[in-house]
């Protein structure tokens, strides 16, 4: 007897069960049943079914070969299962996506598109950093709808930019915005270096785990949660053409 399989579009092949006696059934003829096996005779069902089978035999009653590749399909069968659901569960919270530009110069922030679909979050909190340059934080916006476009400013409570100014002669930097689940509010860190200058050095928080754990702070019994990030790569000359 055998049976496929299809897990999330893979093709399982056939478990095989060629090796079981009960598969022979097969072989009766349709007007057989149970209830005429008395008719038989002592002699017919005296005789045994043919078997691989012969004792001391290494193979054991069902064969080993049929053994270990019923052993093999069963776990593939069950780590497709498993991975089936994890990408289920992943579907329902939903996925969001974004992009960043500075597509009306480097003079103003920059310009971030935020899309979602599915049951997700339906709104985030983001923040821009340089990876380049010690996480330099020059960004922090919270109630970001999803999806949306919206731009980094000081006019929120919670909201801060500042300007970008990668060093001549540093090369390209990469800044990147990542999206938190939920609106957060600003932990004693970034409430600190809201609205201070660009060049303030404390702004270099050294990793996104600072900021996580500035959320965390202050915002207690809420998930701190990423839902994606996107970067944009600027360098000191890429401004210097727009001047």
């Amino acid at each position: 007897m055998a049976c496929a399989v299809s897990v999330s579009g893979v093709a399982v092949r056939p478990i095989s069960a060629g090796g079981h006696h009960w598969g022979r059934l097969d072989a009766l003829p349709a007007s057989f049943s149970l209830s005429a096996a008395p008719s038989l005779g002592a002699e017919a069902l005296a005789v045994e079914p043919e078997s691989p089978y012969t004792e001391g035999s290494a193979q054991g009653p069902y064969g080993q070969a049929d053994s270990d590749n019923d052993v093999w399909d069963l776990a593939f069968l069950e780590e497709q299962l498993r991975e089936s659901s994890r990408l289920g569960n992943t579907a329902a919270k939903g996925f969001t996506s974004c992009s960043v530009s500075f597509s009306d110069g480097y003079a103003t922030s920059p310009v971030v598109e935020v899309k979602g679909e599915g049951a997700g979050q339906d709104t985030a909190t983001a923040v821009f950093v340089d990876e380049s340059a010690r996480f330099w934080l020059h960004g922090v916006k919270s109630g970001v709808q999803i999806p949306s476009s919206f731009r980094f400013g000081t006019e929120e409570p919670n909201g801060d930019y500042a300007d970008i100014h990668p060093p001549k002669g540093s090369g390209e930097h990469t800044y990147t915005v990542v999206l938190y689940g939920g609106t957060l509010d600003s932990g004693p860190l970034l409430s600190s270096l809201r609205k201070t200058p660009w060049h303030n050095r404390k702004r270099a928080v050294g990793s996104l785990e600072a900021i996580e754990s500035d959320f965390v702070r202050r915002n207690a019994g809420k998930s701190v949660e990423e839902l994606c990030r996107c970067s944009v790569v600027v360098s000191h000359e890429d401004i210097a053409k727009q001047e």
